[in-house]
This record gives C-alpha cells, structure tokens and sequence, in this order.
C-alpha cells in the first residue's frame, strides 16, 4: 500500500505514515510517488517522458519564422531537426507539428527557389531576345541602305552627280 499524502510504500497495516505522519484511510486507493513510478518504467523496459518541452516549443518556432521567411531555409530545417529531437518529451505534440510545418516550409522554400531559377533563365532568354531583335532591327535597315545604294548607282558613273 502507499501513502496517501506522499506516496511512499507502507505496509498495508499502518495506520500512519512514517515520513509524513499522515493517517491512512485503508478505502483509498493511491498512485505511487515519482520514485516508484521511475521503478515500474525500469521494470517494464520503458522510459520514462523527459518533462521538458524545450525541443517541442524550438520546433514550433523555428518553423513559423522559417515559412514567414524570417529564417530561411535554417528555420525549417531546425524545425525538423528540434521536431525529431522533441520524441520522447512532453513537447512531443509541439515536436510533431513543428516538423510538419518544418517540412512544408522547406518545400514551400524548394519550390520558390526552383521558380526563382526558372524565372532568371526566362529572363535571361528575355533579355537575350531584345540583343537579338534591337541588333536585328538596328542591322537590317543598314543593310538595305547598303543594298539599295549598290543597286542605284550607275555603273560606269564617277560618282558625282549633279
């Protein structure tokens, strides 16, 4: 039997608790202290949750500012990487969601990055295209002034006219 105040194990005829002196009332029912529940985890094979939700809550964060462009590419990827790390916590459903939203920003960063790519070879082949049509607009009016001198001036003319 265990203490109803703090836990510890008594024997199931003390009426007293040794440590707290609490008087036990032997209808109760009463979940063992800390202690004793570290011993049943060991007892099963099993660890017991870290209580801190640092990783879980840094996950969170990490990906919020990274989808808001805050922190590029870095925030998704601590996202994840504080996401996994958060298994095991209390923060452990922070984690999770952290690491969903790490992977969706760094997709959404992914797809930008290959769009912004795209758009500069476009842009390029833009600016490729006005070289071409302003050279071509520039050199063919020249070469048909050049044609058309070759073919109106007489042939066997000085080249002075009055």
């Amino acid at each position: 039997m265990y203490c109803n105040k703090c836990g510890i194990e008594i024997s199931d005829n003390q009426t007293y608790c040794e440590k707290c002196s609490k008087e036990q009332n032997q209808n109760v029912e009463v979940v063992p202290n800390q202690k004793s529940n570290e011993k049943d985890y060991k007892q099963k094979g099993e660890k017991p949750k870290d209580p801190s939700n640092v990783f879980g809550i840094i996950a969170l964060v990490m990906s919020i500012l990274g989808i808001l462009q805050f922190i590029p590419l870095i925030g998704p990827i601590c996202g994840i990487i504080f996401g996994k790390l958060s298994k095991n916590t209390e923060g452990e459903q922070l984690g999770t969601i952290g690491l969903i939203l790490g992977i969706v920003g760094l997709s959404i960063e992914s797809l930008a990055i290959i769009l912004a790519i795209i758009a500069g070879i476009i842009e390029v082949g833009i600016g490729l295209f006005s070289i071409i049509a302003s050279v071509v607009v520039a050199i063919i009016p020249a070469i048909l002034a050049l044609i058309g001198i070759a073919v109106s001036e007489p042939s066997g003319s000085t080249g002075t006219y009055y």
